[in-house]
């Protein structure tokens, strides 16, 4: 028998899971990160100093309800609610995570709406699908751009969806799934790809935005300091992701 794990960051649980071959659910734990808010209210983040310790802490109470032979773990995958994400140094450590409902950049959205139009003729919601564009990620980080305190004065090398975040850190390549992609902001949803204009409005690296994939793909094997922590075996593979609402 082998299993399958698979972690859920809703917009205020995380969950993880096991489940067996036939997709029947063996164990499933859960925590509720803590919040960091804003004095006005329009900040929303978890806290970036120990949610990854936590999600660790997580899989080994969920592995040993489980009562199972971790090396028997086949699969890890993740999902989220959209558009959670982090943005992240060059090694992936997290210098914010974004819950869903996080609108800290309320005040920039009129400012990246116009930049944006200007330079594609589209509004943001004709090319990315989503409005109003202060509750999606762009906005998110303008206002960390003009607030580097918040990120103790630190470069953001990275945008990253939340659960494509979890499998890199897991051991899994710089990636994201088209689900989570589509659900950002950044993304042109009819050609499938991060709009160039960012580059300019932001003045980003090439290697800002994960490459996408499909969500089922195999994105890597978990690294070795995973598989020391949590027991689980080199082989085990770890699979891109999806948004909630499209797992739904």
């Amino acid at each position: 028998m082998e299993y399958r794990m698979v972690f859920d960051a809703g917009s205020k649980i995380l969950k993880c899971a096991v489940a067996d071959e036939d997709n029947s659910i063996i164990a499933l734990e859960s925590i509720i990160p803590e919040v960091v808010q804003s004095e006005d209210g329009f900040g929303r983040s978890w806290k970036k100093t120990d949610y990854w310790n936590k999600l660790l802490q997580l899989a080994e109470k969920t592995i040993k309800k489980a009562s199972i032979d971790p090396l028997k773990i086949r699969y890890v995958t993740s999902s989220t609610i959209r558009p959670s994400c982090v943005f992240s140094d060059e090694d992936f450590n997290p210098l914010y995570i974004g819950s869903s409902f996080d609108i800290l950049g309320i005040h920039y959205g009129a400012e990246i709406e116009e930049q944006f139009s200007e330079l594609t003729g589209k509004s943001m919601y004709q090319s990315t699908g989503h409005f109003p564009s202060f509750l999606m990620p762009p906005t998110r980080f303008e206002w960390l751009r003009n607030n580097p305190d918040f990120i103790d004065n630190k470069t953001i090398a990275h945008y990253i969806p939340l659960d494509s975040w979890i499998l890199i850190k897991l051991g899994g390549e710089f990636h994201t799934n088209y689900t989570s992609a589509m659900e950002s902001g950044f993304f042109d949803v009819r050609e499938k790809i991060w709009h160039n204009e960012w580059y300019s409005i932001f003045d980003i690296d090439d290697s800002f935005f994960p490459f996408p994939v499909l969500s089922g793909e195999i994105i890597g094997n978990v690294s070795k300091a995973i598989t020391e922590k949590l027991k689980l075996g080199s082989d085990t593979e770890i699979v891109a992701g999806i948004t909630d609402t499209q797992a739904a």
